[in-house]
């Protein structure tokens, strides 16, 4: 048997069974079985892991079977890998939107500001909704794109908070 502190940090995060059970869209049967130390796929410790935050070797206290202890440290290596990789991809992603929409925001600007009469004051107007606009619109392609992308890239991440990880 495993010493598993699936419980502990359940109980920590405030969650119940149930609540676990529903964050992961496993069974509560599943999540009792972990909590008692029985075996279950890496893919299901993965899942658990990563509602915590944490990596799949904080799952447990004790592994008794070395085999099984090896492939939980091969795979939390691999994790902790892959959320730093999604967190650099995260990073430059931000990085590069934020400047290149700035950029374009003060050329525009630039244009208005060389305008007269009503024209310029409705484009002043239209500029200052864009910056609105244009940010929404950067944190939609990140949900709706980057997220996506980045969870088939890094399925060990997938539904974690890699700035939360820890490490």
């Amino acid at each position: 048997m495993n010493k598993s502190l699936v419980a502990k940090i359940r109980r920590k995060q405030g969650l119940t069974q149930e609540q676990l059970a529903d964050k992961c869209n496993l069974s509560v049967r599943t999540i009792q079985r972990l909590e008692v130390g029985k075996d279950t796929s890496i893919k299901t410790l993965n899942i658990v892991a990563n509602a915590f935050n944490v990596p799949i070797s904080d799952l447990f206290e004790q592994i008794d079977e070395k085999e099984k202890r090896e492939d939980i440290m091969n795979i939390t290596n691999e994790q902790i890998q892959q959320s730093r990789n999604r967190e650099n991809v995260q990073s430059l992603f931000k990085r590069l939107t934020i400047f290149t929409f700035i950029i374009l925001m003060l050329v525009l600007g630039n244009f208005i500001e060389q305008q007269n009469g009503f024209s310029q004051t409705l484009e002043t107007i239209v500029w200052g909704l864009g910056w609105i606009i244009g940010f929404t619109v950067i944190k939609f392609v990140r949900n709706i794109w980057l997220e996506p992308y980045l969870d088939r890239k890094y399925p060990l991440t997938k539904g974690m908070d890699v700035m939360k990880l820890k490490k």
